[in-house]
């Protein structure tokens, strides 16, 4: 009887070891930790270059002013004085 008893236990030893294996965790969703206050230049700093990161056209929108206008100039410097082209 002991003979059957110590096959059957680690069998079923097997089992419970191997039971948990195989399950993948849940994982939660991710924190979405939301654009903090403007209330100085770093954190309005720190949410431009979030929204400009993550490519958030909502909360980019959001950052600048309703009257801000993007235009942009020609600058000629030391390193692209040679260029005819602003962009190379």
């Amino acid at each position: 009887m002991t003979k059957t008893r110590i096959p059957l236990l680690i069998l079923a030893l097997a089992a419970t070891l191997s039971g948990c294996s195989g399950d993948d965790p849940v994982s939660p969703d991710p924190i979405v930790v939301p654009y903090q206050w403007p209330d100085t230049a770093d954190k309005l700093m720190e949410n431009f270059e979030r929204c400009y990161s993550t490519m958030n056209i909502e909360e980019y929108g959001i950052v600048l002013h309703e009257d801000f206008k993007f235009t942009p100039t020609l600058q000629t410097t030391p390193d692209h004085a040679a260029s005819s082209s602003p962009c190379m």
